[in-house]
């Protein structure tokens, strides 16, 4: 089955996909958050899935305009120096910041369902080597379900974002 339908899907690789990222949330690596991908573009991800013996993770990538990156990076960075290229603020709680951090936080959820254009990303932290997979339209909704439940699927180091595409053509 993974043959046959990975006949029709492009998978990019990168050597690296972004400048710089900020993780609004992060466990063992960034969960949630926004980014400055290597061509300038604008991203916000969330973390859908992982491969815990490579260390690996899938992210939902959608672009976003880059006026929005800079708008949540700068209103943490008035509080924060930002940390370079992977910026995981303080989010204890008792962050100057901490009153606006949920509408940050649900910024970024609204930007992540509001995408038109929708990508898999196979990353450590999304700084280093990636692959990127473009999302159809019915891929991309069955994705966002995922994310919406705070779904984390376990995908084979190797091949993860091929098992992604298997997962998705089993919810069909």
């Amino acid at each position: 089955m993974k043959d046959d339908l990975m006949t029709s899907i492009s998978i990019v690789h990168y050597d690296s996909y972004c400048n710089s990222a900020l993780a609004l949330d992060y466990h063992d690596g960034p969960i949630l958050g926004v980014a400055f991908r290597h061509d300038g573009t604008g991203i916000c991800f969330r973390w859908i899935g992982e491969n815990q013996v490579n260390i690996c993770r899938v992210f939902l990538v959608v672009p976003i305009p880059v006026a929005e990156v800079k708008r949540i990076w700068g209103a943490i960075s008035l509080y924060e120096e930002p940390r370079l290229p992977l910026w995981c603020p303080n989010s204890d709680g008792n962050h100057p910041v901490a009153k606006e951090w949920d509408a940050l936080v649900a910024s970024v959820l609204a930007l992540l369902e509001s995408g038109e254009e929708i990508f898999a990303v196979q990353s450590v932290d999304l700084i280093g080597v990636s692959k990127e997979m473009r999302l159809s339209k019915s891929q991309s909704a069955k994705i966002r379900a995922v994310a919406q439940a705070n779904q984390i699927l376990n995908l084979e180091a190797e091949t993860m974002l091929e098992d992604l595409c298997v997962y998705i053509k089993r919810k069909q």
